[in-house]
């Protein structure tokens, strides 16, 4: 009996991960009823994020349920969100939560609320999320950083969970894109305990600083909404906001709360100066790659609460208990929208093909385009041996949409093909 794993992102604009593994599965069944085939579809982070890891988990044998909730939309007023609460399926396994940033503070949902704006958007919503995850004694709290309309650096999210941001006047409110430079000092003095207990990563697939050319403002604020003079001004609230905490950060009031809420430079608190341990772990956030993601919620995430940045591909691999599931796999087979050079920068298919180097299981990726960057070399390192790809008349986007599942489909009978030749030699 064959046994292959399915681990394929989205194609995006066509097909989910979930629906992908769908179709994998059928045509695999269908020529051989009798095969193994487990699914653990993957997202990065964005809208579908929380979806797909419920599938995975399912795939991977443990119980998952979606949570409606009502919390704080991207513009501050109420609306509709959820997010995902996976049992363990064993004692040795934590209470875990699946959060992303779209179900409260996503680009689609701005949209359909009004004109995106990032110096309006606040990630309040996110934090109501992540309270609740506590409420329910999740050990680890996942948050998906992709898709978002914010720019607030994390601060909403922090408020939600009890840092106070003030105003030169002491007047405590909470800050959004527009209103970072209003930040005068940070008190986490009442920020909730069990953030301290509690093991939160954030699924991040991009490299970005927090300010500068390459920072979160200057790439993502455009796509958010933001005109040329509102990136300027949203990257000068970022710098602001990086600099007030680098400065409360080393003060001698904040300097528990700061080592407690964050991890600290590496060998920066050797000699008992906590104070320069604070604001150098400071300093390396900020230019930490990863901190401009989700409009510096990438930076918020890990100085407020102490998360920690992981490359997206690698927590559902971790969850998921892959490593296990995999053992003794025939195949494994990944797959996205657009295979080319950016895929083997730590999205889906060089995190798959980096396990299955190590486990020694062979590879197959099928794609809708195969980019021309993408050497016969980069296959041999990820362990890749084939690649199928679905589009192969090269179509326009609004064509691949209506043929997208009949297309994949082919190209995995293809793949089938090429397994059973494989066999016979």
């Amino acid at each position: 009996m064959k046994k292959y794993i399915l681990v394929p992102d989205s194609f995006k604009g066509t097909i989910s991960s979930r629906r992908v593994c769908e179709i994998i599965k059928e045509e695999l069944l269908a020529a051989d009823p009798t095969a193994q085939v487990i699914a653990l579809p993957v997202a990065d982070g964005g809208e579908g994020t929380v979806e797909a890891f419920l599938s995975a988990m399912e795939g991977a044998g443990a119980s998952a349920e979606r949570v409606e909730c009502r919390v704080q939309g991207p513009f501050g007023a109420p609306a509709d969100s959820f997010w995902g609460l996976v049992r363990p399926g064993s004692s040795d396994e934590q209470l875990t939560a699946v959060i992303e940033m779209a179900a409260c503070a996503g680009l689609p949902m701005a949209r359909q609320l009004g004109e995106p704006n990032p110096e309006k958007t606040t990630t309040y919503g996110v934090g109501q999320l992540i309270r609740q995850a506590l409420d329910q004694e999740c050990q680890k709290i996942v948050v998906g950083l992709g898709g978002s309309a914010t720019n607030d650096g994390g601060c909403g999210a922090a408020a939600a969970l009890g840092a106070r941001f003030l105003d030169e006047f002491e007047n405590e409110f909470v800050p959004t894109g527009g209103t970072l430079k209003n930040i005068a000092r940070v008190d986490l003095s009442g920020m909730d305990p069990r953030l301290q207990k509690t093991e939160i990563v954030a699924m991040c697939d991009v490299e970005n600083p927090l300010c500068g050319a390459n920072g979160a403002a200057a790439v993502f604020g455009p796509q958010k909404g933001a005109d040329p003079e509102m990136v300027r001004r949203l990257d000068e609230g970022l710098a602001h906001l990086a600099e007030v905490w680098q400065k409360e950060a080393a003060a001698t009031n904040l300097n528990a709360a700061a080592v407690q809420m964050r991890p600290p430079a590496k060998n920066a608190a050797a000699d008992g100066n906590v104070a320069a341990a604070c604001e150098n772990a400071a300093a390396d956030l900020t230019a930490m790659p990863g901190s401009g993601a989700a409009g510096g919620m990438g930076f918020g995430l890990c100085a407020f609460l102490g998360a920690k940045l992981e490359p997206g591909i690698e927590v559902v691999l971790d969850l998921t208990g892959f490593d296990r599931l995999a053992k003794g796999a025939d195949w494994i087979i990944t797959g996205e929208g657009s295979f080319d050079h950016q895929s083997l920068q730590g999205k889906v298919i060089s995190g798959v093909g980096k396990r299955g180097r190590k486990l020694r299981i062979p590879l197959l990726v099928v794609a809708g385009r195969w980019g021309r960057d993408v050497t016969t070399e980069d296959l041999r390192r990820f362990g890749i041996r084939r690649v199928f790809v679905t589009n192969k008349r090269r179509l326009p986007m609004e064509k691949v949409r209506l043929r997208a599942e009949q297309d994949l489909r082919e190209a995995v009978q293809e793949l089938i093909v090429y397994i059973e030749r494989r066999e016979r030699l």
